[in-house]
Parts: C-alpha cells; sequence; structure tokens
C-alpha cells in the first residue's frame, strides 16, 4: 500500500491510473469474510480519495480469467497439441463466477465513488472456454498470469478507454 500510495504521490494531474486486484488475493487474504472485505475496500477507497486529491483519473481493473487447476502450462499446452483441449481450460461462466466477489467489491466501490470499471475478461476469454491457447496465442503463463502478447491486447483496450 505504502508502494501505490508513494507512486500516486508522484504522479501528473490527469494522469490515468489502473488499479486492480488479483481475484485469488481475495480468497488467499481472506477478504470474503465481512471485516476483511471491508478492509480491502477501505484501501481502495484510500487510493481513490489520494487520486482524486492529486486529479488523477483513476480506474478499477477486473481481474483476468483464472485457469481450471495448478498444472504447469507446459503440460497444459502439451494437452492442447495432442487432444484439442487441456486441463486447465475453463467454461467463461465458472471463471466469470469464481470472480464475482470480487467483481461486487468492483461495483460496491464504483457506485459510491464513480469510479469506472474496465474488464478485459473478454479479450483473454472471447469464447466459451476460457484456454491457455488461443488462436494459436499464448494466452498464459501460468494460471492466473496473462502472457506477453495478449497483455500488449489488454493494454491497448484500458488505453482506449481512457
Amino acid at each position: 500500500l505504502a508502494l501505490i500510495k508513494k507512486h500516486l504521490e508522484k504522479a501528473n494531474p490527469s494522469d490515468n491510473i489502473f488499479f486492480s486486484i488479483a481475484q485469488h488475493q481475495i480468497f488467499l487474504g481472506g477478504y470474503r469474510k465481512k471485516d476483511n472485505r471491508h478492509a480491502l475496500k477501505s484501501i481502495i477507497t484510500e487510493l481513490i480519495l489520494i487520486a482524486n486529491k492529486k486529479k488523477l483519473n483513476f480506474y478499477l481493473v477486473n481481474d483476468t480469467p483464472r485457469l481450471s487447476i495448478d498444472l504447469p502450462i507446459s503440460i497444459c499446452m502439451r494437452q492442447i497439441k495432442e487432444l484439442g483441449f487441456s486441463d486447465c481450460d475453463i467454461p467463461k461462466n465458472e471463471a466469470l463466477h469464481k470472480r464475482q466477489i470480487l467483481t461486487s467489491l468492483l461495483d460496491e466501490i464504483s457506485m459510491d465513488f464513480g469510479v469506472s470499471i474496465l474488464d478485459p475478461f473478454n479479450i483473454v476469454c472471447p469464447d466459451t472456454i476460457c484456454s491457455p491457447i488461443l488462436d494459436k496465442k499464448q494466452i498464459f503463463i501460468d494460471q492466473n498470469h496473462i502472457s506477453t502478447t495478449i497483455s500488449k491486447e489488454v493494454a491497448d483496450y484500458l488505453t482506449s478507454k481512457t
């Protein structure tokens, strides 16, 4: 939090600030509990207030899909090459459901502060199945981190929305 605050303090008025938190961090951090969820909301609120004071354009960025199980990405890609699918694939509706706690928190904050939410989910998972490979391009480098190739597309999407 201190590093993010420091970055915000150094930003120039009208700079765009994109803030994202990984959905699995909510589960790992215990933010599903009401008090902890409230703590996370307080932290994000504090960042928004700093951004507003500095006249920064603050955007909440919802998380990208998290693949199904924790296999090495090399196994997932080999399965796709050999079988046409992998154990890492996840149905899009299931991936959306898994990040619902984060989505509802971001929606709540957006409504409270008028902050826009940007959602790159459909760029990373445009079909009914989220997979580590799309159109022969590697989308993920592991279960929840996207590749450089798709990161550039996400960055283009984010900047086009500002």
